[in-house]
């Protein structure tokens, strides 16, 4: 595979769309309205497990590259100088939103996994991703441009 640099999801989609380009790696979100429409295929899931929302599709791992997995996620975060109060307050209400069942359901249907945490998971989260990924850019050579 070439890489292609977009300006985004949308226009890689658009140009997946429209035939000029052969493969993408893409959200679920993004996704799964076009392969549900039959207008894309879904080839593979890049996390470890299967997702409820398209069980049909296996995993890149268990097509033979095991232990692959590359997951988007989201996340809040504010200024350093937040006050802790704040900061809690925000995660708990978060939190609470996501617990709601109509919005599991609603996230779930788009092969999305409601995920909530502390606001030190997050971080420590956030450290491992950009150590993981600081060792792929230092072992490409990337550079930015």
């Amino acid at each position: 595979m070439v890489g292609i640099p977009y300006k985004g999801g949308a226009p890689a989609t658009m140009d997946l769309l429209a035939g000029h380009v052969p493969i993408m790696f893409n959200s679920m979100l993004a996704s799964m309205p076009h392969v549900k429409g039959g207008k894309l295929r879904a080839l593979g899931m890049t996390s470890l497990k299967r997702t409820a929302a398209a069980p049909e599709v296996p995993t890149i791992a268990e097509q033979g590259m095991p232990g692959f997995d590359v997951t988007g996620w989201y996340g809040v975060m504010g200024p350093a100088g937040v006050p802790p109060d704040i900061a809690t307050r925000l995660n708990t209400e978060i939190a609470r939103g996501m617990r709601d069942p109509a919005a599991i359901k609603r996230l779930a249907g788009e092969g999305v996994d409601a995920v909530s945490s502390s606001p030190e998971e997050f971080g420590a989260r956030v450290k491992r991703e950009i150590d993981r990924w600081g060792k792929v850019v230092r072992a490409a050579g990337i550079k930015p441009e």
